[in-house]
């Protein structure tokens, strides 16, 4: 039941976080072909995907060792209010995990990602 409530709930906030900029595409181009590329979700060139890994380890590792050296920054990042907490408290399992994943790669990520870099920040 907590899998289905998260689910709903993801895909919910990503509908609504579409609407915004689908509705104002349709009033612009008065047609529903090419909103994704409009938003930005596209398929990435290599390269670009090169250079994001990369980067993307750069950041993380110094992240992480951070992280596992001050006492303080694991507080706040593994409180129970937060996603790593509610993993916590739940344990390692596949529900805790799947709830993770809908939580932050869905339910926040991607529908951060759609309103505002794919929509606000090209205006």
């Amino acid at each position: 039941m907590l899998l289905a409530n998260a689910l709903i709930s993801a895909l919910l906030q990503v509908l609504v976080f579409a609407a915004i900029p689908f509705v104002v595409y349709l009033f612009a181009y008065r047609r529903a072909k090419g909103i994704l590329d409009y938003v930005g979700l596209r398929r990435p060139e290599r390269r670009t995907m090169l250079h994001a890994t990369i980067l993307a380890v750069a950041f993380v590792l110094p992240a992480l060792l951070f992280l596992s050296f001050s006492p303080g920054a694991r507080e706040v990042v593994t409180a129970p209010n937060t996603v790593i907490g509610r993993l916590r408290l739940l344990g390692f399992s596949g529900t805790a995990v799947a709830l993770l994943g809908l939580k932050a790669l869905v339910q926040t990520s991607l529908s951060e990602e759609i309103l505002f870099r794919g929509f606000v920040a090209k205006r």
